[in-house]
């Protein structure tokens, strides 16, 4: 059948960014210096348009805080695309006051340079000496709260919740790190642990400064005390994609960051922190259950492949058990989503790159969320949705070839 309301409708696929409703427009967003989030949608419904092109940020900052629930701090950015695409000029974003972010970080002075060259190893390698540390690491962070209980000596860890449940624990040999309600035991490869203020417990790593940056030291350099215990005070200058710099106090003795804070957004420091007490060796090695990493990635596979048994099934009993092809090459289709209505999405590959999606016959707008459509019919039951994402290969997807795919379909 021909001229349904899903064959004729020429609207994107995507959700309204501002709110995630239907979407009557596409617009070009422009490219800004100080906006560096990218966004997957481009599109705005009548009413987010309408505020936009009355430069109506009240109206569109109210939308946005309803359908951005789970990633609030994008919405700034997000909206200032939006507006400025509408024609409006706005004022430059508000610069984070220097106490948080350095506006231009310049060469340490002499004097600093000196100590820095003096702390710089300390603070990626450690001291010469094993570094035995029993403490305690709290972590705020956008107003959440987590603390880290500490026992460290060398490569021997063992990190805890506030209750005293170990998460993490290292005999310099294997490391066991809870997953779920198993402990999963894996060769210890290096100090890579992360989580709830845990990255203070070890040594800076080079590789997270070329990754994330925060790498460029600021001066002064001060020495101040923290703890009861001789330290640095200074920060490291971030990257332009990010807020604040990174305000750190270094241990003086062992190199450890005792405080790292972002802005006043996040806060992770040191509350307790006891150097050269002789430790257990019992409490640096797991004798309780555990899965060894093998294990958990053996069975991980099992589940796996199972799973592909199971969406398999399903698309050979309610949809077809006809293999795709396109001039004798064959698709792969790899069922992500299905529902008890028959709905489906799924993925392409082999002789078509893209993706694959039906919904029972509507008139209501399909949020499928694809950046574009190659192919939409429907037939007494059903919409169907074909997106080919190789630009070759849709080149090569003529009539003929669209009409066999719908035939194998149609069961």
């Amino acid at each position: 059948m021909s001229g349904s309301a899903w064959e004729v409708d020429d609207r994107s696929t995507i959700p309204c960014v501002v709110c995630g409703g239907e979407p009557d427009r596409t617009v070009e967003f422009p490219s800004l210096p100080d906006v560096h989030l990218g966004f997957a949608s481009s599109t705005l419904c009548n009413v987010c348009g309408t505020a936009a092109d009355a430069g109506d940020a009240d109206v569109l900052t109210r939308r946005a805080e309803a359908g951005w629930p789970d990633d609030p701090e994008a919405v700034p950015d997000m909206l200032r695309l939006v507006l400025t695409a509408a024609g409006h000029r706005l004022r430059p974003k508000a610069v984070p006051p220097p106490e948080f972010r350095h506006p231009s970080p310049e060469p340490l002075a002499d004097a600093d340079a000196a100590v820095w060259a003096e702390l710089e190893p300390l603070v990626y390698d450690g001291p010469d000496d094993e570094v035995v540390v029993r403490g305690r690491i709290e972590e705020l962070r956008r107003g959440h709260r987590s603390v880290t209980l500490v026992h460290l000596a060398g490569a021997r860890a063992r990190l805890s919740d506030e209750d005293g449940q170990p998460w993490l624990i290292s005999d310099g040999v294997t490391k066991w790190r809870r997953s779920d309600a198993d402990m999963i035991a894996a060769p210890y490869d290096g100090p890579a642990w992360a989580g709830q203020g845990s990255e203070l417990a070890h040594h800076r790593s080079r590789h997270d400064v070329d990754v994330f940056g925060f790498g460029q030291p600021i001066g002064p350099i001060e020495r101040v005390e923290y703890l009861g215990r001789p330290a640095w005070r200074f920060a490291f200058a971030a990257p332009a994609h990010k807020p604040y710099d990174m305000h750190v106090v270094i241990d003086a003795a062992t190199g450890l960051a005792l405080e790292e804070r972002f802005g006043d957004s996040v806060v992770e420091r040191w509350t307790a922190f006891v150097t050269g007490e002789p430790m257990d060796p019992a409490l640096f090695h797991w004798d309780g259950p555990s899965t060894s990493i093998e294990e958990m990635r053996a069975a991980q596979w099992r589940e796996h492949e199972a799973d592909m048994v199971r969406r398999a099934a399903w698309f050979a009993n309610h949809v077809t058990d006809k293999q795709l092809s396109v001039a004798g090459e064959s698709i792969g289709v790899l069922v992500h989503r299905w529902l008890a209505d028959g709905s489906f999405d799924a993925s392409l590959d082999g002789a078509l790159d893209g993706a694959l999606a039906r919904r029972p016959r509507s008139t209501a707008w399909w949020r499928l969320g694809w950046s574009e459509v190659t192919h939409r019919w429907s037939d007494d039951t059903w919409d169907w949705a074909l997106a080919v994402w190789d630009e070759d290969q849709a080149s090569r997807l003529d009539a003929s070839a669209i009409a066999g795919i719908v035939r194998a379909l149609g069961r």
